[in-house]
């Protein structure tokens, strides 16, 4: 009995805390993993919910493309000239014709939502040769000294014509619909008479669409710069937008 009680004691004195070394404190170590083992991805497929996001995305993205070309055609993406007595322009294809009727001037108007274009057209009662001519050296002045301009009036050459465009921005134009901008261009014509084209917008990104248009007209062949509009139709004379002088913008 006492042998047995000696072999114990000399067990537990090599080995107290029951590991093989006889360490105190110390515990059985774990094999160490490999390097690709720890390196491993799981190859579980991925989350419904990751799919489902990606799937969002690109249902957002063919929305947005879509909205921009629905923009773009309403802006007027495909366009057509349209002829009148003297003159051409071009507007977009969607844009309808609407009647006008006034008192001493030729009037055409084109519309379609968010915009409203309006041509007025005055003889040489409205503008005689000589305040005509007048006006086509103040257009030339400016041309030389670009400092006499207003902001956003640049002066233009059409078909030898001496124009000057202009834009009024964020102002609101209660008698016209309530638009908030307008792009106009006025041209003086050598024989006497003048023309003036408006466009007024809602969107100030439509401002490139408005500039398309008034700088589109073109005269016909029979009406040189030299020659005095004259109107033989008693149904083109319509009213200016505003008096005849204010139609013309300059004052």
């Amino acid at each position: 009995m006492l042998a047995s009680r000696m072999a114990l004691l000399s067990i537990c004195r090599r080995n107290p805390q029951g590991n093989e070394t006889g360490q105190p404190g110390a515990t059985a170590q774990r094999p160490q993993l490999s390097r690709p083992v720890r390196a491993h991805v799981s190859r579980q497929p991925g989350s419904w919910l990751t799919w489902d996001v990606g799937q969002s995305t690109m249902l957002r993205l063919s929305l947005i493309f879509l909205l921009a070309v629905v923009a773009c055609a309403a802006a007027g993406d495909s366009w057509r000239r349209v002829d009148e007595e003297s003159f051409s322009l071009l507007v977009p294809s969607t844009w309808k014709k609407l009647s006008a009727q006034g008192i001493d001037s030729r009037v055409i108007a084109y519309a379609a939502e968010g915009f409203k274009c309006e041509c007025d057209e005055g003889a040489a009662n409205l503008l005689s040769k000589e305040s005509a001519l007048a006006e086509i050296e103040d257009l030339k002045k400016k041309e030389t000294d670009p400092k006499l301009l207003k902001r956003d009036e640049h002066i233009e050459k059409i078909q030898d014509r001496y124009a000057i465009t202009s834009v009024e921005k964020e102002a609101r134009y209660v008698a016209y619909g309530g638009y908030e901008n307008l792009a106009q261009l006025y041209v003086p014509y050598e024989g006497g008479g003048y023309i003036a084209v408006r466009v007024f917008f809602r969107d100030l990104t439509d401002l490139q669409v408005a500039l398309r248009i008034i700088r589109s007209i073109e005269w016909k062949k029979q009406n040189p710069p030299n020659q005095a509009l004259q109107h033989n139709d008693p149904s083109c004379h319509v009213s200016c937008l505003r008096t005849p002088r204010a139609s013309r913008g300059r004052g």
